[in-house]
């Protein structure tokens, strides 16, 4: 019986999603991180907050919020690799920190192109 299964192209889906919960871990820490830094920048316009110390922990949210994208997309990548059965949160997670990613190489690009015009060559 055991080779009769080995045999056969579809094999059964795993049962676990752990791929895919992480991926929507990591989609929930980047609006986490997006809220703490728009705290931030409303405690900067109250003039609550210093504009160095906002500067700092702007930058580290916005590091965090690159990297748990990145992190996502791949754990989404991983779980559709390892055809891990489908619901809500595996979506959810892929489209998610896909648009983070995407957000964040667009600001990337933009600065660049900024850089580029303001000190480039004309």
């Amino acid at each position: 019986m055991k080779e009769e299964h080995d045999q056969i192209l579809d094999a059964p889906t795993p049962k676990s999603d752990k791929f895919a919960q992480a991926s929507f871990r990591y989609f929930v820490i980047n609006i986490i991180l997006l809220l703490v830094s728009s705290f931030g920048n409303i405690l900067v316009n109250r003039q609550i907050l210093k504009g160095e110390v906002f500067e700092i922990s702007f930058a580290l949210t916005i590091v965090g919020m690159f990297v748990c994208s990145c992190l996502g997309v791949a754990k989404s990548v991983r779980s559709f690799r390892e055809r891990e059965p489908g619901n809500a949160k595996k979506i959810i997670g892929l489209i998610g920190n896909l648009f983070f990613l995407v957000l964040f190489l667009s600001l990337i690009g933009m600065n660049i192109m900024d850089f580029n015009r303001q000190f480039g060559a004309q």
